[in-house]
């Protein structure tokens, strides 16, 4: 991905959706989201693209 995600993002549509992640699959979620400074969505459109 470039490094402007967040810019991509918004050029884009959107569908929202919900997923369950145990807690501490979460709290490493969005301390990594804060140390990156961005979106947990961000690190989870990452993730998912590389995956797929």
């Amino acid at each position: 991905m470039s490094g402007n995600i967040k810019h991509e993002q918004q050029d884009q549509k959107h569908k929202r959706t919900t997923i369950f992640l145990p807690e501490e699959l979460h709290k490493k979620l969005k301390i990594e989201a804060a140390r990156r400074e961005v979106t947990m969505t961000e690190i989870i459109i990452e993730a998912v693209e590389k995956s797929i």
